[in-house]
């Protein structure tokens, strides 16, 4: 082979070369592009999955404060007083009203605990359903708190 034809099978083979590269480069930034895509993309689904939810999750926080605030005075006021009565009162239009729309298992699960024990009020004496009813009451807080953490995906709660 003369040198002339050796350079032409080079000139070929660079620009052959060069064209490969140039493919192997947009096929990269194709990719890369892709790619930060579908990163928006589940994002901005991340998103709206969270605006979706924050009603809910707010309501569930407010619900789940007023039944603890309920069951917490139900276990520390004086057994039959009149703040006794009203939390009571509260303690049952939750029982049966709006927390069941939003509770968890474990947290129904302390509610019908709780509730046991304020229907067996007449059965104990008033430091024996004290004691169950603070018991209780701490279940449901903690039911509650553990509820929240998993609603809302963050360990706030239960750190």
């Amino acid at each position: 082979m003369k040198l002339d034809d050796v350079l032409k099978v080079i000139a070929v083979l660079g620009a052959l070369g060069s064209y490969l590269w140039g493919v192997y480069q947009w096929k990269e930034q194709q990719r890369a592009q892709l790619a930060q895509i579908e990163r928006e993309t589940l994002r901005t689904a991340e998103q709206r999955k969270i605006e979706a939810q924050k009603p809910f999750l707010e309501r569930q926080l407010a619900l789940y404060t007023a039944a603890v605030s309920a069951v917490s005075g139900l276990a520390t006021f004086d057994i039959g007083t009149e703040e006794w009565h009203l939390e009571e009162k509260k303690f049952w239009r939750l029982y049966w009203g709006e927390l069941t729309m939003v509770e968890n298992p474990a947290v129904e699960a302390a509610m019908v605990e709780f509730g046991k024990a304020l229907l067996k009020l007449e059965k104990y004496d008033k430091l024996k359903l004290k004691d169950m009813l603070e018991q209780r009451a701490l279940a449901l807080s903690n039911a509650a708190r553990k509820s929240l953490d998993a609603s809302w995906g963050i360990k706030v709660w239960t750190n």
